[in-house]
């Protein structure tokens, strides 16, 4: 074997080397060369295993088919197995399920026993049997723990602390060693307080968790029956009951889990009875003395709440019971100082004022977070909703004193004074980005009360506090465009009583909108500016009203200011111009010359703007109006009197704006106007030969102006009342034909008609006499 040289590439010998450079072997050449003859041989030999592999692995897979095919031969002869069901309960839920109903049925069971059963028996029996019973209750949880029974230990604690307390009742009813003697109360309470200890000592020596609720629950009602026996008054049981939630929360602080959850829900139950109490009896006594008690009592039920969320430590209990505990804070004071206050002195004012010094309150105090103040706008919200029904009544009151001069009933200053209380308290308890917003609501308000003033003071007032608004609404926040807006309303219905308080009014709302227009932006500017311009008619006509009774000088008036108006260069004033034209209109529409004057003017001031589009129509159709309306009160009747201008003024619309349109789109209203009423007067009554005549005269040349201009609209219609009349003309012919001579055309029409008929049928059996030849 050789091996090529890696140096000179010549062939060289295993044990000499290479011949040509003279180097000795090179052990890495010689394996390369040995392992590429190895490689050579392995292939060789892989080749034909492959083809093995493959021969064997289809003879497996069929092998597997026919073995996969007998299985299901078999499966198909053996009868369907039945599903197997789940399981829908677990071997826990059954187990606890038993010991529940179980330990309710011995429990039942030993109540019967106690209460009925029982009377066979001696004294001596009946405490032997019963003790014998509580014993061995007692003394199964011991040996069912040795054997991990956990579940057996848990429900025989429990009928043994039952029947701890049935004892007791056996103990009263037979009057064992004279306890019937005493109080009742009093011993209900120890039996529940003896057992209550049991179970506390119970659960330490057995671990079990039964007896520690056991022992909470047997706990509650020491306390009231301790107090019952004295008959107490409510602040008494009040505080009793308060008690029981405060040792509730003491359980809380030294256990945790399943104890502390349920020592949470029967607290809140004690602490829910307490507060309870205090609000029924303390709105149910006039005394001031009671009522700090009952209102000690209340806050005391919250302080407890607060105390048990501290010891929790849970931040969103902690929130509410700071919420409670400023509500009851300010039921408590709240009734305190109004059953302290004079009684002429409104209850309203004094109750703001407990709710502003709650709110100074919660904001100083550094310790009260977003719960106190939740709870200082919760016990604002009551008197805050009876104040604000109370503004609104006083708003309707005054429109009544003004528009039907009646003495109404003032509410006086009370109101005003609690609305300005409750407004400060709201500034105080919101976020600082509404504070001016709720001062303004505030204001507002107490703007509508009218401030024990005049009815006409009212207004004044009001646009005062609607400056204010709208001063806020362009340099803070446009929110307070909605205290403006009813203020306004209210101003101007209140005005409208007289009508120069009324002028004064819409001119007030008319420099306040342009003003405010003039210093805003955007959709602001654009509304302000619409109001303002529409006061100044209503100001214009009112304060001609204020003037004269005559309504041609206010409805000229009012078109005096319209025309003002259009000197402004925006829709909005446009709007407004032509609102305060037709409002002049309505004013005396009545009086056909005065409306006709009206109209007349209107389009003078349209004309001075022509240029623009759409007014030069909006000229010519106000003359024309003013025209037809000088005609209707001097009583013409002529039709086309009317209907000719109606449709020069839609011909001279057509012609400005009907480019690029359609024909019928463009003139079809002026043909209509023009020609279907005088073709309706046509076919309506007979006679009227001028009128006929007219009428084609003006077809022929409107069909012609179409044909000239190759327009298909007065080609049309232009034609079609052509043939119209003539129709109408050939039935007035009608009467003038001799009556022989409609017989004659008519019996000539059927001669006429047989006769061709009777050639038809000779030709026809012509036709078949040739077609019988040639078959």
């Amino acid at each position: 074997m050789t091996y090529p040289c890696p140096h000179c590439g010549a062939p060289a010998s295993p044990e000499s080397g290479c011949p040509s450079c003279g180097r000795g072997p090179d052990p890495d050449a010689i394996e390369v060369v040995r392992a590429d003859a190895e490689m050579a041989e392995l292939n060789r030999q892989l080749i034909p295993a492959r083809l093995a592999v493959a021969d064997l692995e289809a003879k497996l897979a069929q092998v597997w088919n026919r073995r996969q095919a007998a299985a299901m031969r078999v499966r198909a002869q053996l009868p369907a197995a039945a599903p197997v069901r789940e399981k829908e309960v677990s071997n826990r839920l059954v187990q606890n399920t038993l010991y529940v109903l179980g330990g309710l049925l011995l429990g039942v069971a030993a109540i019967v026993f106690t209460a009925v059963a029982w009377a066979q028996f001696g004294v001596g029996g009946r405490a032997v049997v019963l003790a014998g019973f509580t014993g061995a209750a007692l003394a199964v949880p011991f040996l069912a723990l040795r054997r991990r029974l956990t579940g057996t230990a848990e429900t025989f604690a429990a009928i043994g602390l039952l029947l701890m307390l049935l004892d007791g009742y056996a103990a009263w009813y037979v009057d064992l060693f004279g306890v019937a003697g005493g109080s009742g109360w009093g011993y209900a309470a120890a039996v529940f307080a003896v057992t209550a200890a049991v179970a506390a000592g119970y659960e330490h020596l057995t671990g079990l968790a039964g007896p520690r609720f056991a022992a909470l629950l047997a706990a509650q009602p020491v306390l009231p029956l301790l107090v019952a026996a004295a008959a107490p008054g409510p602040v008494v049981w009040g505080f009793t009951f308060a008690a029981v939630a405060a040792l509730d929360v003491a359980v809380l602080a030294v256990r945790r889990g399943g104890l502390g959850l349920a020592a949470v829900l029967v607290g809140s139950l004690a602490a829910l009875t307490a507060a309870g109490i205090a609000v029924t009896t303390l709105f149910d006594t006039e005394d001031p003395g009671p009522a700090v008690g009952r209102g000690a009592v209340l806050l005391t039920a919250a302080l407890v709440v607060l105390a048990g969320a501290l010891v929790a430590a849970a931040p969103v209990a902690r929130q509410i019971a700071d919420g409670l505990v400023v509500v009851a804070l300010a039921v408590a004071v709240g009734r305190v100082a109004v059953l302290l206050a004079p009684a002429e002195v409104n209850a309203l004012p004094v109750v703001a004022l407990v709710v502003l010094l709650i709110a100074v309150l919660v904001v100083v105090v550094p310790w009260a977070g977003l719960g106190a103040r939740i709870g200082a706008g919760a016990a604002l919200a009551a008197p805050a909703v009876f104040a604000f029904g109370w503004a609104v009544v006083e708003a309707f009151r005054t429109l009544l004193a003004a528009h039907f001069d009646e003495a109404q009933p003032r509410a006086g200053w009370p109101l005003p004074i609690a609305l300005a209380l409750l407004g400060a308290a709201v500034v105080l308890l919101v976020p600082a980005a509404w504070r001016l917003f709720a001062a303004l609501a505030a204001a507002g308000l107490i703007a509508l009360t009218g401030l024990h003033l005049p009815w006409w003071g009212a207004p004044i007032v009001e646009l005062v506090v609607v400056a204010a608004a709208l001063a806020v609404a362009l340099r803070v926040s446009r929110a307070a465009v909605f205290v403006a807006l009813p203020l306004v309303v209210h101003a101007v219905a209140t005005g409208l009583a007289e009508p120069g308080v009324a002028a004064g009014v819409f001119a007030a709302v008319a420099a306040l909108g342009c003003t405010t227009a003039a210093l805003a932006r955007d959709d602001l500017r654009t509304a302000n500016l619409l109001t303002g311009l529409l006061a100044v008619p209503a100001a214009a006509w009112t304060g001609a009203a204020a003037l004269t009774d005559d309504l041609l000088p206010q409805a000229l008036a009012v078109l005096a200011a319209s025309a003002l108006i259009t000197v402004v260069r925006r829709w909005p004033a446009e709007v407004a111009a032509h609102t305060g034209a037709t409002f002049a209109l309505l004013l005396v529409i009545s009086d056909g010359e005065q409306a006709a004057i009206v109209c007349g003017l209107w389009g003078l001031v349209l004309a001075v703007r022509a240029r623009r589009p759409g007014y030069l129509l909006a000229a010519v159709a106000a003359e024309v109006i003013a025209g037809l309306l000088v005609l209707a009160s001097n009583g013409v009747t002529t039709l086309e009197a009317y209907t000719v201008p109606a449709a020069a003024v839609a011909l001279l619309a057509g012609v400005l704006f009907g480019r690029g349109s359609s024909s019928w789109a463009a003139y079809g209203p002026a043909l209509a106007a023009a020609l279907l009423p005088s073709l309706a007067s046509v076919f309506a009554a007979d006679g009227q030969y001028w009128r006929r005549l007219l009428l084609g005269v003006a077809a022929v040349a409107v069909l012609v102006a179409g044909a000239a201009f190759r327009l298909r609209a007065p080609v049309l219609a232009g034609g079609g009342v052509l043939v119209a009349l003539a129709l109408h003309e050939l039935a007035q012919l009608w009467d003038l034909i001799p009556r022989w001579i409609p017989l004659a055309t008519a019996g000539l029409l059927l001669v006429l008609i047989a006769t061709t008929l009777e050639r038809r049928r000779r030709d026809l059996h012509r036709f078949r006499t040739v077609l019988q030849k040639m078959s």
